[in-house]
């Protein structure tokens, strides 16, 4: 789940905070990471 602020006057817009849902319905704070843009799968033989 994200949060974020849409809409705030006079101060610097806060960045948007990922929450993951642990047991109990509990939310947690998390930090995503950004994952290398490559080729999904591996090399395909063509027919």
């Amino acid at each position: 789940m994200r949060f974020g602020v849409s809409k705030q006057n006079y101060d610097a817009t806060p960045l948007d905070q990922w929450y993951e849902r642990r047991d109990g319905g509990v939310l947690v704070p998390v930090e995503l990471l950004e994952v290398p843009n490559g080729k999904k799968g591996g090399s395909r033989e063509q027919a």
